[in-house]
């Protein structure tokens, strides 16, 4: 296998998914500004507790097949033909059952209403595209899979679109969301096209077992992702999930985005661990990270120093009491933006076990602080809760991954670009007379420089303009 093509694949990939998750994101921003200016807190805490109620069991709707899939046919592309259709039959009947049963229990709590439905079978419609996105990424379609990236933001984009111009009325949110969530996994469907094969259980058998770690990590990160926003719902009230899903739909938009860009990477972090290329593994791995540090500095700066302004772009007046958590936030983003490249790392070298353990930890961390805090010190308890988790999972990825995968990971690209970024923060942060956009204006400066200079990112930038200029 030519790896210095797959290489150069993977950096045209890179940018081109880089940019359609900008996009795609983009409007899904877009879109969620136009719901918090335009519902009322309750109303916005309702439609995003319905689809947490839903992501909380992520493992459960999929079983990590998807991962599995990829695994498989990363390692061996021909065996997509044998595998695609069994790995798309297995997740619509996941999808199938889950309904059925979270039905049933909305139905036993007497929650079940239309509107949730709707939202319910949207989101696990829209659960679908991750499977065919995994495998146009395989194949290194990435300007389909961009399509598909963008179109997930527009989704959301128009169905808000479509609440506004009903004066911020609720059904006919749900209902656009899901005929548009239903449009895009039928042409994502029709792009994929997979090939009719045989149903015979044998695919099934190695893809489940291949699947069981991936399907044990999706639940540990979607419990950490959404126990605090159904907790809060449930014991807080509608209204205060409300202020809570501003920031928490900043991190997890965040997090989508740096998971759309690392997931380039996957298909290649498979093909050489499989063929023990560690330099050129490392070198790549590197590069991934440099992009995170990049985004990172930005992000939680804006967390900082200007959390009221975020609200009041992205929402309201009205939602001003989550700005005491942004700081928190931010960092959370950090932290996880961080573990996703060495979380891959044990995929590809086999070990994901390891990763499954970090997280399940990081789950009952999770679990115990939200249940202890939360009621006690509201949705600002909730942003701790979440900085803890992933400060954990950050930690124990490094640390594990350094030991498992030595050739790969190195603690410094973790420790020291910390350390200069919490020191610039403080520096920063001094209480001088200025504002804090000024104070902002400063940090990213100094950040850039620093990421551009020492870091040495402006050669990646230089390497992915050029590669993605000879592409096209």
């Amino acid at each position: 296998m030519d790896t210095a093509v797959n290489a150069s694949s993977y950096r045209h990939g890179l940018v081109v998914n880089t940019l359609a998750a900008f996009t795609g994101r983009g409007l899904a921003i877009v879109g969620g500004i136009i719901l918090a200016k335009t519902m009322s807190p309750d109303l916005m805490g309702k439609f995003f507790a319905d689809q947490a109620l839903v992501l909380l069991g992520g493992g459960l709707i999929n079983l990590g097949i998807g991962q599995g899939y990829r695994q498989i046919v990363s390692r061996n592309p021909a065996l997509r033909t044998s595998y695609l259709l069994p790995t798309i039959s297995l997740r619509v009947v996941m999808v199938l059952l889950y309904f059925a049963g979270l039905a049933a229990y909305l139905n036993y709590t007497g929650r079940i209403s239309i509107q949730t439905l709707l939202v319910v079978a949207g989101t696990l419609l829209w659960s679908l595209l991750e499977l065919l996105e995994i495998d146009l990424q395989i194949l290194r379609n990435y300007i389909v899979v961009s399509v598909l990236i963008v179109s997930e933001g527009f989704v959301v984009f128009l169905s808000a679109v479509v609440c506004r111009q009903a004066g911020g009325a609720y059904n006919p949110l749900v209902v656009s969301y899901f005929v548009c969530v239903l449009l895009v996994v039928i042409i994502g469907w029709l792009m994929v096209r997979p090939p009719i094969t045989s149903m015979l259980w044998p695919n099934y058998s190695r893809l489940i077992k291949t699947s069981i770690p991936f399907s044990a990590a999706l639940i540990a990160y979607a419990f950490t992702s959404f126990w605090g926003l159904t907790y809060i719902r449930g014991v807080l009230g509608e209204q205060q999930a409300g202020y809570y899903c501003v920031p928490l739909k900043v991190y997890q938009l965040t997090l989508v985005l740096g998971m759309s860009v690392s997931g380039v990477t996957l298909p290649l972090y498979h093909q050489l661990a499989a063929l023990k290329h560690f330099g050129t593994y490392s070198k790549i791995f590197s590069r991934l990270v440099r992009g995170m540090w990049f985004i990172s500095g930005p992000i939680v700066a804006v967390c900082f120093f200007i959390p009221e302004f975020i609200i009041r772009v992205f929402a309201s007046e009205k939602y001003m009491p989550a700005a005491a958590i942004f700081p928190w936030i931010g960092f959370a983003v950090v932290f996880r933006l961080l573990a996703i490249p060495a979380g891959n790392v044990f995929e590809s070298v086999g070990r994901q076990w390891y990763r499954v353990a970090a997280q399940s930890i990081g789950a009952v961390i999770c679990g115990l602080l939200v249940v202890l805090i939360v009621p006690k010190y509201g949705i600002t308890g909730a942003a701790w809760t979440l900085f803890a988790t992933d400060l954990w999972v950050m930690a124990a990825y490094w640390l594990i991954g350094s030991r498992i995968a030595p050739k790969v990971i190195a603690l410094s690209e973790l420790v020291v670009p910390g350390i200069v970024l919490l020191a610039m923060l403080l520096l920063c942060a001094c209480p001088l007379n200025i504002s804090m956009w000024l104070k902002l204006l400063v940090f990213v400066g100094l950040w850039t420089t620093y990421v551009m200079f020492f870091l040495d990112f402006k050669t990646e930038i230089f390497s992915l303009s050029k590669v993605f200029c000879h592409q096209k």
